[in-house]
């Protein structure tokens, strides 16, 4: 579903910067922290093993917690602080190394001056752009714990022997499961070429959007694929998190890949690109040169 071409094109794309594995290794470590602090696969296990845990109620109190808590002004401060601070610095960071697979994945394979110059003219719209994502990330996780609710209590419900409305709890887990699965297909479409447009036409969220949409259902089936896969890799190494061997191991993988999906994200949108201004189009429809 990757396509062997772009798989191709973007592992020797991945390594032809020194400075984009950098940054891939930076991300890298900085995700290996969390993962070593939650490790959610073998939470999600544990939780699972333990004999009379129920998930649907724990879930359920959780969000009761949440939401008695969530409209108090002292955590809106907090989430308001935390998301500008995250902002602040995923965006400075998005610039360089986004810079970093713009440089390389331009057909002129821009020196390290032009990468410099490009990543710092990018800044004020990246920063816009990272806001934005890291809003509606939070408003989705949210949003998506709160819908699944319904099927988790159903759910629930047939485990203890409510097998009279299978049916049901079959169709509502179906729904709810597509239902969030679309929704992140958008937003992980829209918001990654308005991402990537930064480096080609500045600040405009519809030059991404437009592309995005001349090839949205190809594109999200390669970006979904390029996230499966990680998260089937961080699965599959889950039990050598923790040891120290496996911490080197499970960080230069991440940094590999991380480098190679950047890559692939790029060419991925630099063929949608190519496809729009040589198409009918001629480049002359609503796309802005920066």
């Amino acid at each position: 579903m990757m396509g062997i071409a772009f798989a191709a094109k973007a592992i020797a794309t991945a390594f032809r910067k020194p400075y984009m594995l950098a940054f891939a290794a930076l991300a890298a470590a900085a995700f290996g922290v969390v993962a070593y602090a939650f490790p959610i696969f073998k939470i999600i296990s544990a939780v699972s093993l333990f004999e009379g845990a129920d998930i649907g109620l724990s879930v359920i109190y959780v969000l009761k917690v949440i939401m008695r808590h969530a409209l108090s002004a002292e955590t809106l401060t907090y989430a308001a602080v935390g998301m500008a601070g995250l902002s602040l610095v995923g965006g400075l960071y998005l610039s360089f190394a986004l810079g970093g697979a713009f440089a390389a994945c331009e057909p002129e394979r821009l020196g390290f001056r032009r990468y410099l110059s490009s990543s710092v003219r990018s800044i004020p719209h990246m920063l816009l752009a990272t806001f934005v994502s890291v809003l509606v990330a939070c408003a989705f996780a949210v949003a998506a714990v709160i819908a699944s609710v319904p099927a988790i209590v159903v759910t629930r419900a047939v485990l203890v022997g409510g097998l009279a409305i299978f049916n049901e709890m079959v169709f509502l887990d179906f729904v709810t499961v597509v239902t969030i699965l679309i929704c992140y297909c958008f937003i992980r479409v829209y918001l990654t070429f308005w991402l990537v447009s930064v480096f080609y036409y500045g600040q405009s969220f519809r030059s991404g959007k437009k592309l995005a949409e001349t090839a949205f259902w190809s594109t999200m089936l390669r970006l979904l694929s390029l996230d499966a896969a990680f998260v089937a890799m961080q699965a599959a190494m889950s039990p050598i998190n923790g040891q120290a061997a496996g911490i080197a191991v499970i960080w230069a993988v991440n940094t590999a890949y991380l480098a190679f999906g950047t890559a692939y994200t790029f060419i991925v949108y630099g063929k949608v690109r190519d496809a729009y201004v040589k198409g009918p189009h001629g480049g002359s429809a609503p796309i802005r040169q920066a």
